[in-house]
């Protein structure tokens, strides 16, 4: 099945709605109205629906950025977030099982408000004698 612009997924659509779900009459009536146009098959029709109905559209997505945190009252929120404020350093491992939450309920609560794991990795160690060096080094 090839991709169809847009706008014309949203006439296919009206011209469903139109033809109350029948397929083969929207086939039909769509290839009468639009007949300078590539038309659909019926078949193709219901996968183009079957399509439009998993993908959200742009002002959904949006609309579910806006609202990431709407019940940040919550007490399973206000517990994991009182966490990573007092330890920072503490991963989803470990305050799974002092908060009793499952771990993908933490890093979801976590994500909502952008927060990003990460553990600090020293690669390298300072030493006695480096102080020297950097100070010379930075003369």
């Amino acid at each position: 099945m090839s991709n169809y612009p847009p706008i014309k997924v949203v006439d296919i659509l009206l011209i469903l709605a139109e033809c109350h779900r029948n397929y083969r009459r929207a086939a039909h009536v769509y290839a009468q109205r639009f007949s300078d146009r590539r038309y659909p098959a019926n078949w193709q029709i219901r996968k183009i629906k079957r399509r439009s109905r998993r993908n959200p559209t742009n002002q959904e997505y949006h609309q579910k950025q806006r609202n990431r945190l709407q019940n940040n009252n919550d007490l399973k929120v206000l517990a994991v977030l009182g966490m990573a404020h007092i330890n920072p350093h503490i991963s989803t491992r470990q305050a799974e099982p002092q908060l009793g939450f499952p771990r993908a309920t933490i890093h979801q609560i976590l994500q909502s408000v952008r927060y990003r794991p990460y553990h600090i990795t020293l690669v390298q160690e300072l030493n006695k004698g480096d102080h020297r060096m950097r100070a010379q080094f930075c003369r």
